[in-house]
C-alpha cells in the first residue's frame, strides 16, 4: 500500500513539471540561462552558484540574494549580478559588494552600445562630454593655450588665453599664435611687421631685430627699419652721417619730388672732411642728391657745391639762399616749426665755408644756409634722382 502511494506522488509530480511553464524559459539573450528561484534570467556566469534560493537554509534575500555553493548568502558573485556602473567586489564572499567600476564597455551601455559611455580607467565615463577623455579614453581635450570643449566626443577649442589667438582658425591646435611676439601676428592676427629692410621682431609692437645686407639703423629707432643705405660692406653710420634722423617725409614741392629730413646734430665735428661732405653723404645714404642752387649760379662758391659736392638746384626752385625755399617746402608738409634758422641747403661752397667743425650761432654757416650747432633740429630736402 506505501509503496503505490510514493509512486503516485512521483508520477503526479512529473505531471506538474510537464503542465507548468516558468517565468523567465526560454531566455532569449545569448550568454544567459533562466533562474526558476529568482524567477529571470541571468548571466551563464553565475553558473557556479545555486540555481536556487532552497539551497541555503534559510534562503538567500534582501540585500545578500545569491547562494555560493559554500551555502552562503552573497550581494554578488560575479559582475553580472551588479547593476550596469558597477562591478562585484569580493565575488562569492560573505564581504562581497557591488562597487563603481568596470571591466569593459558592456558594463557601461544600458542601451547596448548606442550611448557614449565607456570603460575608462576602471570607470564608466560620458566620452561624448568628458574634457579628460573625450571622443575614447585618454583623449583629453586640452587645446593649446585655450579653454577647450567636449562635445559629442569632439574637442572644441573655447575662448583664448590672454595674448594667445587661434589664427588659423584649426580647432585641432588651440590658440596657436603669441601676439605678443609673433613678427606675423603682432598684438593681432594679420598685424604682419614690415619695417623696411630689416629684419622684423616683436614685442607688443614691431621693432628692428637686425638690418637687412647693406643697411643700417642710423638714427637709433628701432621703430622705423633701417633707414640709411650704406655704401659699402665695410661702411658703419659713421661714415655715412653725423646726423640723428629725426623724421623722413616724401613730399613734391612745386612739381619736384624731394624726400624731407629733420634732422639733429650728433657732434659739431664732421665725421668726414667737412660738413659739407657730410651733407651730400646724408642724402647719398638714401639714394638721392644734396640741394642748392640753380643752373643759373655756376660761379665760385656755387659752382664748387655743384660740382665738388653734387648739389641740384632743379632750375633754382627753391632759390639759391634756399633757407626760405626749405621752409615753404617743409610747412606745405605740416612742419610748421620749419624756420629760415633751421632750414638749409647748399649755398656757396670754398674752403672758408665748408668746415669740420660747424659754427654756432646766427646766420654762421654761409655753407649750409642757414642751420648751426645751437639749433635743436633743423630742416632739409634732399632731391630724388
Amino acid at each position: 500500500m506505501r509503496i503505490t502511494i510514493i509512486a503516485a506522488a512521483l508520477l503526479l509530480v512529473a505531471c506538474a513539471k510537464q503542465t507548468v511553464q516558468s517565468a523567465c524559459d526560454p531566455c532569449t539573450m545569448a550568454g544567459t540561462h533562466c533562474d526558476e528561484a529568482l524567477g529571470y534570467c541571468v548571466s551563464d556566469a553565475t553558473a557556479d552558484m545555486a540555481t536556487t534560493q532552497m539551497s541555503c537554509s534559510p534562503p538567500c534575500a534582501g540585500q545578500a540574494p545569491f547562494c555560493t555553493p559554500a551555502k552562503k548568502c552573497v550581494v554578488c558573485g560575479t559582475d553580472a549580478n551588479c547593476p550596469l556602473g558597477t562591478v562585484c567586489k569580493n565575488p562569492g564572499d560573505v564581504a562581497s559588494l557591488c562597487a563603481p567600476g568596470c571591466t569593459d564597455d558592456s558594463r557601461c551601455k544600458p542601451d547596448g552600445g548606442v550611448s557614449g559611455m565607456s570603460c575608462c580607467g576602471n570607470l564608466c565615463l560620458d566620452t561624448s562630454n568628458d574634457p579628460k577623455n573625450c571622443g575614447g579614453c585618454g583623449k583629453i581635450c586640452a587645446p593649446v593655450h585655450s579653454k577647450g570643449s567636449c562635445t559629442g566626443g569632439a574637442c572644441k577649442a573655447g575662448a583664448c588665453d590672454p595674448g594667445w589667438a587661434d589664427c588659423n582658425t584649426d580647432p585641432k591646435d588651440g590658440c596657436e599664435v603669441n601676439l605678443h611676439v609673433d613678427p606675423d601676428n603682432c598684438t593681432a592676427c594679420g598685424m604682419k611687421c614690415a619695417l623696411p629692410n630689416a629684419i622684423n621682431a616683436c614685442a607688443n609692437g614691431c621693432y628692428t631685430h637686425a638690418c637687412s645686407p647693406g643697411f643700417s639703423d642710423c638714427n637709433n629707432d628701432s621703430k622705423d627699419g633701417c633707414e640709411v643705405k650704406l655704401p659699402n660692406a665695410n661702411a658703419t653710420c659713421a661714415d655715412i652721417l653725423q646726423w640723428n634722423i629725426l623724421m623722413k617725409k616724401d613730399i613734391t614741392y612745386q612739381g619736384v619730388n624731394y624726400l624731407l629730413l629733420k634732422v639733429s646734430f650728433i657732434s659739431a665735428n664732421s665725421a668726414s672732411d667737412t660738413w659739407c661732405t657730410e651733407y651730400t653723404k646724408l642724402c647719398q645714404g638714401f639714394g638721392f642728391l644734396p640741394t642748392g642752387c640753380g643752373a643759373q649760379f655756376n660761379s665760385g662758391g656755387y659752382l664748387t657745391c655743384k660740382t665738388m659736392y653734387l648739389s641740384d638746384g632743379v632750375s633754382n626752385t627753391l632759390g639759391c639762399n634756399p633757407s626760405s625755399g626749405v621752409v615753404a617746402a617743409a610747412q606745405a608738409a605740416g612742419f610748421n616749426d620749419a624756420t629760415s634758422q633751421n632750414s638749409f641747403a647748399f649755398h656757396s661752397c670754398d674752403i672758408n665755408t665748408c668746415k669740420k667743425l660747424m659754427c654756432s650761432g646766427g646766420n654762421c654757416n654761409t655753407a649750409l644756409s642757414y642751420i648751426d650747432f645751437t639749433k635743436p633740429f633743423g630742416y632739409t630736402l634732399c632731391k630724388k634722382p
